[in-house]
């Protein structure tokens, strides 16, 4: 098998990136299988403990990232991006990507989904083997994937990259800031 890809993976920051989630009849959560209501709710007060990464992740699987980061898309003309400042850590950006869909093969990468949920609309779970693997033949840029990773607290989608950003990734050494393969359909 040959990558055609790589998917962005954060070493753990220890914060949380929504507070108030776990406390009794929060409006965050769904209230029959009590997980996440919204993929892309976030909290920009998030009291980030980690702040030596330049590309981590909460325990909820929201991707933060640094100013050098931020510069270095920029610099390079990615698209497709968006920074929303972290309100209590100067230079620190949650990290999202938009508009650009990598289709996941749920049956080849061996994914588990769980039933739909009757009150929220979504599944009750959602994660994958070993191996992921999309139906998209050829990458460029930044890509979200078109399924959402979905635990009891994680609930995002996975960002892709093509190989040639992985190598410009790889060139700068971000801090925290790690790789797995994705191949081909």
């Amino acid at each position: 098998m040959k990558a055609v890809g790589n998917y962005l993976k954060g070493q753990e920051n220890l914060s949380y990136a929504i507070s108030g989630f776990l406390d009794e009849g929060s409006r965050l959560k769904c209230d029959k299988c009590q997980s996440l209501n919204s993929p892309f709710y976030f909290d920009s007060h998030l009291n980030l403990k980690k702040k030596n990464l330049d590309f981590s992740s909460t325990y909820e699987g929201a991707n933060i990232v640094s100013e050098k980061f931020k510069r270095f898309c920029i610099g390079n003309n990615l698209e497709n991006l968006l920074f929303t400042p972290l309100e209590s850590a100067d230079g620190f950006y949650h990290f999202q990507v938009l508009g650009k869909t990598a289709e996941v093969d749920i049956e080849k990468s061996k994914f588990t989904v769980g039933a739909l949920c009757s009150i929220c609309g979504f599944n009750t779970e959602i994660f994958g083997g070993v191996e992921l693997f999309i139906r998209n033949k050829k990458l460029s840029g930044f890509y979200t994937t078109d399924i959402i990773w979905r635990t009891h607290f994680v609930f995002r989608p996975r960002f892709i990259v093509d190989l040639e950003t992985t190598k410009l990734l790889k060139d700068e050494k971000f801090k925290g800031l790690y790789f797995e393969n994705v191949y081909s359909a």
